[in-house]
């Protein structure tokens, strides 16, 4: 762990980045298949939940044969009403939702659990860049230290380009000076400066 004495401008500027938080609800469903595509999207403004997909879709290993799994994605704001919601009250949400469309009836969930996570999706307000900028700018000037992902480089990213960057890290701690990252060289897809 590192312990530095960060200066007040970039405190200032790390407290005034934004995220989202989400809510994950898993079913654990008793039969193989609920939906036809493996990322069904819903944008009624009277469902909470935003995304729903099929675990198994992605990887068939990750869910016993004959059975699926579905990932409820309820974005939020830590501490509102979804985020404080209990899991069976989200539990009770999400399966009216899937019965009143016929996708799923309440009998097929053999269980189910909730993950929340208080930082999960950027917030583009205005002025982040230089906010960002400010925050990479005296990450640089640290040894050995390469800030990376959604949450490190304040950045939309999946795992696949987060497991990207991670090998472009190695390969330039591996090679380099090691001080004076330039982010925006080093992750250009991702560094919106």
């Amino acid at each position: 762990m590192l312990e530095l004495d960060v200066p007040k401008a970039v405190k200032e500027a790390a407290s005034g980045l934004d995220y989202c938080s989400e809510v994950l609800l898993y079913f654990k469903i008793s039969h193989p298949k609920v939906f036809d595509t493996p990322l069904t999207y819903f944008s009624d403004p009277n469902i909470k939940f935003n995304r729903v997909y099929e675990v198994g879709s992605f990887n068939k290993e990750a869910v016993p044969a004959g059975k699926s799994a579905l990932c409820i994605e309820y974005t939020c704001n830590t501490g509102d009403a979804v985020w404080s919601a209990s899991p069976e009250e989200l539990y009770v949400d999400a399966i009216k939702v899937f019965e009143r469309f016929g996708r799923l009836e309440s009998k097929s969930v053999e269980g189910y659990l909730v993950r929340r996570i208080s930082h999960a999706y950027p917030r583009f307000r205005i002025g982040f860049e230089e906010r960002l900028k400010t925050i990479l700018d005296y990450l640089s000037t640290l040894e050995n230290v390469i800030t990376l992902g959604r949450q490190g480089l304040f950045c939309y990213a999946n795992v696949d380009d987060v497991l990207h960057m991670g090998f472009r890290a190695t390969e330039m701690l591996s090679t380099i000076n090691k001080k004076g990252i330039d982010y925006s060289e080093l992750f250009p897809k991702y560094v919106l400066l």
